[in-house]
């Protein structure tokens, strides 16, 4: 019976689609007679099918103005088998006059031989065949710099809303894409995750590479998402690359690097952060730091921000206290992480105390309380956990919180240390 409930039957128009690709004679004169909605499914079993003459003369006489592949072939990696096929009803289709609305969507693909195909048929076809795609990723760290730039330059860069690096590159590579990424004046979300800087570079040299990249931020007017994991390259520059932002950032993730406090207090101070949903400085050390800055930040973004992870940020039991003010003021607070070093129970009922009544908070993580350890870099004390817990989960029951959940995590890392609480209405 498990097995049959797991079974999905193909639908009608599977079957019919299947049924009318055996016979590739009979499929192809018929094309010109298919009803438009039927060729989106039909298409999708052709390329299952590999049926590589029917997809030629189905792009030929494509009823539509666009010719979305990422989304009608659903693959990474497509085959180049099937590209050339579609490439060559393309082909035909522009042989003809008719323009599919001037644009082919664009799709990942990573293989050099299938990057060296597609451009040498875009540039066979100047000007008719065009590359649009609205998310683009670049992970491959092995394809060769050039081929990057002459995919890029083919593209319609306006056109693209989401763009991820995934790649080890050093800040002088990821600047030298910079005059192409000024282009995409359309960008909702940018990813830069892998970013290193060199330790031998001079800071004149840095500051350089930091304001070129900074001068095309300056065009992205719709950036609604920066992520930025690690960020080395922010040390002593949030400035000038926070300055050049205009648009108001909806989320914010800055994480695993070193800010000085002047630092902080430019973040702070920006006008892009002042409407953050979500802020993410997980894994910068903020041991020692004035807490002014981070209050200011949270008080500045109070009536929005719905997550914030503090998460391996080492905040010290006075910073914790000092920010509690803030963290009360912000009313849409769903999401709270911190953890690394522990701080006493009393401190911790008090963040209870001053964010549950204030507002919507659905999970916090936290540190284990500093009594359950032999001294602050001491070893975990196992034994006294349920004490403690007891004393938190009262304190949840008082207010009002009758059906929260606490879970425990004590992994071998002190970092992972840490107790996370679910709220449940």
């Amino acid at each position: 019976m498990e097995s049959m409930k797991r079974y999905s039957p193909p639908s009608l128009v599977d079957l019919a689609s299947q049924s009318f690709l055996k016979d590739e004679a009979s499929a192809i004169a018929k094309l010109r007679c298919l009803p438009s909605p039927l060729f989106l499914p039909l298409f999708k079993a052709a390329v299952t099918g590999r049926h590589l003459a029917t997809l030629k003369v189905m792009v030929a006489t494509w009823p539509f103005t666009r010719m979305p592949l990422g989304t009608l072939i659903g693959a990474q990696k497509l085959p180049q088998d099937i590209l050339k096929a579609v490439l060559d009803g393309l082909d035909v289709l522009l042989a003809q006059k008719v323009h599919l609305g001037r644009y082919l969507c664009f799709f990942e693909a990573t293989l050099d031989k299938v990057l060296t195909f597609l451009l040498k048929r875009v540039s066979q076809r100047q000007g008719q065949l065009l590359l649009c795609c609205r998310k683009l990723e670049i992970f491959n760290t092995s394809t060769r710099m050039e081929i990057i730039e002459k995919v890029l330059k083919m593209t319609q860069l306006n056109r693209v809303q989401e763009v991820a690096v995934n790649c080890t590159w050093e800040l002088s590579t990821l600047a030298r894409l910079a005059p192409l990424l000024g282009q995409m004046v359309h960008l909702r979300r940018l990813i830069l995750s892998g970013i290193v800087l060199n330790s031998w570079r001079e800071e004149d040299e840095v500051k350089n590479l930091v304001s070129l990249l900074a001068s095309q931020l300056h065009h992205l007017h719709q950036l609604q998402e920066l992520y930025l994991d690690p960020a080395q390259f922010l040390e002593g520059h949030v400035d000038q690359v926070f300055a050049c932002l205009e648009a108001p950032l909806k989320t914010l993730w800055i994480t695993e690097c070193s800010l000085s406090e002047s630092d902080f207090t430019d973040l702070s101070l920006c006008p892009s952060t002042k409407s953050l949903r979500s802020l993410n400085l997980s894994r910068i050390k903020l041991t020692g730091f004035n807490p002014q800055s981070l209050q200011v930040l949270l008080e500045s973004a109070s009536d929005t921000l719905q997550m914030l992870n503090l998460g391996g940020c080492g905040i010290t039991d006075s910073q914790l206290k000092a920010i509690l003010p803030a963290l009360g003021h912000c009313s849409q607070l769903q999401l709270f992480r911190f953890y690394g070093i522990p701080v006493p129970v009393a401190t911790l009922e008090g963040l209870l105390r001053h964010t549950l009544p204030l507002c919507k908070l659905q999970l916090l993580q936290f540190s284990i309380p500093l009594e359950c350890y032999l001294d602050i870099q001491g070893p975990l004390q196992q034994e006294k956990l349920p004490v403690y817990m007891a004393k938190l989960k009262r304190t949840l029951q008082d207010l009002g919180k009758w059906n929260s959940l606490l879970v425990c995590q004590c992994d071998t890392d002190i970092d992972d240390h840490s107790i996370t609480c679910i709220f449940q209405d």
